[in-house]
């Protein structure tokens, strides 16, 4: 099959981009209307709806050109994706190149009963492949049969699904036999997820400004009798109100599974992701505990996973991909990073602190600053506000080494910089005593120098 005859997708995509655009072409007329800008006072209705309505169909008519030269092929060894209407694109994705398939629904796709399926591959930052949209049962359908092949399965040994026909892609429980059986599953409840966002510093730090600006605003306006300065607290309290909203809304519903070799994460209440970690691609992890969270006793867990780009926000900002956990308990949180490392106990592994000399360079953090090191993880820690601790398998670190700037040389400190894949995982120790790092360095060394044993949890 060659690409020009492949497949198109759901012939609703336009209209769900097409309202997409119209979404915000809506809302900017509304704030002009709101604001009183004077385009929308010098502009008669009739001038302001024939405008509008000419914005849509040209922004519809865009949309349905590029649903009408987007098509994707899949055939026995990679699959391939084709648009452009002046300039031809073609992306070519290997299967044993993929690191993972998510699909997520956004709200408009989602009330047409359609998803977007997203392939991600190693390559950097531009690495994803997204097909808009497919209907829901055919994505799922889709992302398992991917799946299997990046697994590793002989291709040769089942039908290419054709696109015209997606009955021959294989149910979801059929293609992957290990995702078939859930072994671990962890659900965040609505109370914690909505106490969690309530008392982090960020949004307590935006609560204090709305009121602050709404208290000077009042006394404002009974001193000078002009309540206009009340209206400097409403976009604070809108930026409020939108942090908190699009925390809650994202993460509602929060659910892990563990299938097989895979995680697979559910989340959201008006749009749906529906995200697939391979463990074996799992880079580092991340877990973060916030100044009153620790209070609490919670954490909020990160994963790095190879072959995952920076992204864009996509529909609703559904592209927090790097979230295993978005409020746990800290318990809960590294007993689950012990059974994703196969039974390393990242509290038990032997620590390096910082010393006294650090608070020089480092007056706030030198405390909590500490390297970790054994035969199967590399751990470091810092922090003051917020600690976060990040965890580094040893097998997935690619080189390390030692930096010291002039006046760490002067204080006899040095840093302990890990090279990885780019990711959230940063994994480097600073400002620790030189010669810690040095030791840390030479026990380091033979360790990547030689093939380690694969960590991780048994299939």
């Amino acid at each position: 099959m060659s690409e020009r005859e492949g497949t198109r997708t759901h012939p609703l995509t336009p209209l769900a981009e097409g309202v997409t655009a119209a979404r915000w072409l809506a809302g900017i007329v509304i704030v002009g209307l709101v604001t009183g800008e004077s385009w929308v006072r010098h502009v008669p209705w009739w001038a302001a709806v024939l405008g509008v309505l000419g914005l849509g169909l040209l922004a519809g008519g865009g949309t349905a050109a590029g649903w009408w030269f987007t098509r994707y092929v899949l055939d026995t060894t990679e699959l391939r994706q084709t648009s452009g209407i002046l300039v031809h694109t073609s992306r070519r994705v290997p299967y044993e190149r993929i690191q993972s398939v998510d699909v997520t629904e956004p709200f408009l796709a989602r009330v047409l009963g359609l998803a977007q399926l997203d392939v991600e591959s190693a390559g950097g930052a531009d690495s994803t492949t997204s097909l808009k949209y497919l209907p829901l049962h055919e994505a799922q359908h889709m992302r398992a049969w991917l799946l299997e092949r990046a697994g590793g399965a002989d291709a040769a040994d089942h039908t290419t699904p054709d696109a015209s026909d997606h009955a021959d892609v294989p149910d979801a429980a059929e293609a992957v036999p290990a995702l078939a059986e859930a072994t671990d599953r962890i659900v965040v409840p609505l109370k914690q997820l909505v106490l969690g966002t309530l008392v982090r510093l960020d949004v307590a730090l935006t609560t204090f400004a709305a009121v602050v600006l709404f208290a000077v605003g009042v006394v404002g306006g009974i001193l000078a009798q002009d309540w206009a300065f009340v209206f400097f607290a409403v976009p604070v309290v809108l930026g409020l109100g939108q942090m908190l909203t699009t925390r809650i809304v994202q993460n509602w519903g929060f659910t892990l599974e563990r299938r097989g070799r895979t995680l697979r994460i559910e989340r959201g209440l008006l749009s749906r992701v529906s995200q697939t970690v391979p463990l074996d691609r799992v880079q580092g992890l991340i877990v973060a505990e916030p100044m009153v969270w620790r209070r609490l006793g919670w954490a909020h867990l990160e994963v790095d996973v190879a072959g995952y780009g920076a992204g864009s926000a996509g529909d609703d900002g559904l592209e927090d991909r790097a979230t295993l956990l978005p409020v746990a308990s800290r318990a809960d949180a590294l007993a689950l990073v012990t059974r994703m490392l196969g039974g390393v106990d990242v509290e038990a592994v032997p620590r390096t602190s910082a010393t006294r000399k650090a608070r020089t360079l480092d007056p706030l953090q030198w405390k909590r600053r500490w390297l970790g090191l054994d035969d199967h993880v590399l751990v470091s820690r810092r922090g003051r506000f917020r600690l976060v601790t990040h965890v580094a398998p040893v097998r997935k670190i690619q080189s390390a080494g030692l930096t010291q700037g002039p006046l760490q040389r002067r204080l006899g400190l040095a840093t302990l910089v890990v090279h990885a894949p780019p990711g959230p995982l940063l994994a480097d120790a600073e400002n620790l005593d030189s010669s810690d790092v040095r030791a840390a360095l030479e026990r380091l060394r033979p360790l990547l120098d030689r093939p380690a044993p694969v960590v991780g949890p048994p299939v």
